[in-house]
């Protein structure tokens, strides 16, 4: 016996960072956290677009945004920069282009195997900036990047999401854009028995909702995010799968190949259209992380999953109108509306029907007014706060829209 410990000491010295060496090793780190859950839902007439990297061992980074209509960020409805940090407390800290940015904490989770003992992933919103900029490198620096060899934590990676309106907006279908975010590692979640058989599977289950999808789906695309899935070990060391309803997007005997840099995976599929069932409304994802085919006398890689972006063509309403991004001040079209003050005066020269909404300068709907078969009618905005919005009405023959400013 005291043979046999002196030989598994030995053995555990050697192990390559990030990794869970033999069966009974570590016992106190175990897998949980945050598991993904639902953040937005952005349906609109439009599509997403994402570009990655990995941030470790680095003190900046960089993605390149590519895809926008025109390269322009006039059409940007969102931007978001997700991102994780490994450290022993909540550090958000992130500057894009040399301008801080907030990032809000959505998820926390044991560290995968480094020593800062967890790992935080944040979402921050970066709108403004990706509409001053569109198409190009975005620069990320001013996060957490402590030194040591190795070092005991720091940022993994990042990716920057942009949900962006068609240009033909009007001759585009709706589509849901649905973001899921948490943190959850797989660590040491699998057990050897007495005879050395893996007798517990590390793996994540969890379900993505929030969508209704048309039937048949005709357009659709998936991001799902990793942090600390590495894929350049010597020799076989860890088996990591992906998969979304069933179907295996990736797979790997040493890590999740095809990664974003060392310590960040976008697993991206740009036409997932035969992933999703016509008519869902949910889909399954699976993750496990299992030990190589050494069995217990090998070794299994610690990983975190982060979230997932899903888009696909959708039967619901939109809750971002991309009229509102090409709004100009007073009338827009055929005057039957008018804003007077904190009053909204419709005057249509017959009754017919359509849809009378307020909307806040990102998109949100904020209020309807109407909806039916409309006519004439007054209508009071003192139930909105101070603020820019933008009055749109909708008919079966036109649409015209107005900004307001309530004080």
């Amino acid at each position: 016996m005291f043979l046999f410990l002196l030989t598994l000491l030995a053995g555990l010295s050697s192990l390559p960072y990030g990794t869970r060496g033999s069966c009974c090793e570590d016992e106190g780190e175990k897998s949980g956290g945050t598991r993904p859950t639902f953040y937005t839902r952005i349906t609109l007439r439009g599509n997403y677009i994402q570009a990655s990297t990995g941030l470790r061992f680095a003190s900046s980074g960089s993605v390149n945004l590519t895809g926008l209509p025109s390269g322009s960020g006039a059409y940007v409805a969102k931007a978001y920069l997700i991102y994780s940090i490994i450290s022993s407390s909540s550090m958000p800290a992130m500057q894009v282009n040399g301008n801080p940015v907030t990032g809000v904490l959505v998820g926390s989770a044991p560290s995968p195997c480094w020593s800062d003992p967890n790992i935080y992933t944040y979402i921050a919103d970066v709108t403004t900036l990706v509409r001053a900029n569109g198409d190009g490198v975005y620069t990320l620096s001013g996060y957490y990047n402590p030194a040591g060899d190795p070092p005991p934590g720091g940022a993994d990676g990042a990716t920057l999401v942009a949900i962006y309106c068609e240009r033909d907006y009007q001759g585009t279908p709706p589509r849901d854009v649905v973001i899921y975010l948490g943190a959850y590692s797989l660590t040491d979640g699998e057990e050897c028995d007495t005879w050395g058989s893996v007798t517990d599977l590390d793996s994540l289950q969890w379900t993505t909702g929030n969508f209704n999808a048309t039937n048949p789906v005709n357009s659709a695309k998936l991001t799902v995010l990793f942090a600390d899935g590495q894929d350049n070990w010597n020799g076989t060391c860890g088996q990591e799968i992906v998969q979304f309803n069933g179907n295996t997007l990736r797979q790997g005997s040493t890590g999740l190949p095809g990664g974003n840099g060392y310590l960040w995976d976008a697993v991206h599929v740009e036409n997932a259209t035969s992933l999703i069932s016509g008519g869902s409304s949910s889909a399954s994802n699976y993750f496990e992380v299992k030990w190589d085919e050494s069995g217990c006398s090998g070794c299994v890689d610690c990983v975190t999953a982060v979230g997932q972006i899903l888009m696909v063509s959708s039967t619901n309403s939109e809750n971002f109108d991309c009229m509102a991004l090409d709004v100009e001040e007073g009338w827009v079209d055929e005057p039957p509306l008018l804003v007077k003050g904190d009053e909204v005066l419709l005057n249509l020269p017959f009754p017919m029907w359509g849809d009378l909404q307020v909307y806040s300068p990102d998109g949100r709907l904020a209020e309807t007014l109407a909806w039916g078969q409309l006519e004439k009618g007054r209508w009071s905005l003192r139930s909105l706060g101070p603020g820019v919005y933008y009055v749109f009405l909708r008919t079966e023959a036109f649409g015209v829209s107005t900004k307001v400013l309530i004080r």
